[in-house]
């Protein structure tokens, strides 16, 4: 999934990563492409997307993968 991640957000596309209720998984891919593709830390990805979508619920053991 990241070269897709890679591929649209390099271009002038919008991309909608979605998961069954988007609490936790899909927030948590977009977050690991920011983490690598920006180089930015997980408190600033986070308040990244959860400025984009409020709901997000990170849980810890994705977490923990992520980081």
């Amino acid at each position: 999934m990241n070269h897709l991640l890679v591929t649209y957000a390099s271009a002038v596309y919008r991309l909608l990563v979605h998961c069954m209720t988007g609490v936790s998984r899909s927030p948590a891919a977009v977050i690991a492409y920011l983490m690598r593709a920006k180089g930015w830390r997980l408190p600033e990805c986070y308040r990244w997307v959860a400025e984009r979508r409020p709901q997000v619920h990170i849980n810890p053991g994705i977490q923990n993968t992520v980081t």
